[in-house]
């Protein structure tokens, strides 16, 4: 595969596959923490919200 006529290898190519799927691993956990955090959130200012009525 030519790329900006820089020949890129088959161990190269393996390589950039193997970092994508790794930063992709690490943007799906922080996707979740963020998610996670959100979540709890919400649900502690909707309890927060429910007793300052009372």
């Amino acid at each position: 595969m030519f790329y900006e006529n820089h020949y890129i290898s088959d161990y190269e190519m393996e390589n950039g596959a193997l970092s994508l799927i790794y930063h992709w691993e690490d943007l799906q956990r922080d996707l979740f923490v963020a998610d996670v955090l959100y979540n709890s959130a919400y649900c502690m200012f909707k309890s927060e919200n429910k007793r300052s009525r009372k």
